[in-house]
């Protein structure tokens, strides 16, 4: 102790020391909230291009199978482009069909948008629809196989925050 004063830090050091390292904390934290960020844009991105494979390869394989038919469905409404909706005969395997409804392997498939709420918001979704062999087959066979293309409670949506279907 030289001339009576005690060695350490004044208050005015302490409150630059403290007001410096709180800069680099909030630093930090913009930066891992910005990382973050990146990281839930990135993997919403991947899951949308998960989702949009997904979808292709089961519009490819059902229009793969396609079997054209006079009263297959390529509908577009001009003002409400929602209401476009797109209906052929395809062939499904028997394990995609209950077994009260195969009888064959003709099915109509339906693909055609609809908003639906999730998570508490409307989504516009991609819906996909098959009548089953069974069904397929009696409207075919009495001529009213466009009664097939219209949507029911048992479709299924296979892409959601679709833009357009066209």
């Amino acid at each position: 102790m030289k001339d009576g004063y005690a060695k350490g830090f004044t208050l005015v050091e302490m409150m630059v020391a403290m007001a410096i390292g709180s800069i680099v904390l909030l630093l930090g934290a913009v930066m891992l909230g910005s990382a973050g960020d990146g990281y839930a844009r990135l993997s919403g991105g991947v899951s949308g291009e998960r989702e949009a494979r997904a979808l292709l390869s089961q519009l490819s394989a059902d229009l793969a199978t396609a079997r054209w038919h006079a009263d297959a469905l390529f509908e577009r409404k001009s003002g409400d482009w929602a209401a476009d909706r797109v209906g052929f005969l395809t062939l499904q395997a028997p394990d995609a069909q209950s077994d009260a409804g195969r009888i064959g392997d003709l099915c109509a498939a339906l693909y055609y948008i609809k908003d639906m709420p999730v998570g508490g918001r409307v989504v516009r979704c991609l819906m996909r629809g098959v009548c089953e062999s069974d069904d397929t087959l009696s409207a075919v066979r009495d001529g009213s196989a466009g009664g097939l293309f219209v949507p029911t409670g048992r479709d299924e949506p296979v892409a959601f925050g679709v833009v357009a279907f066209e």
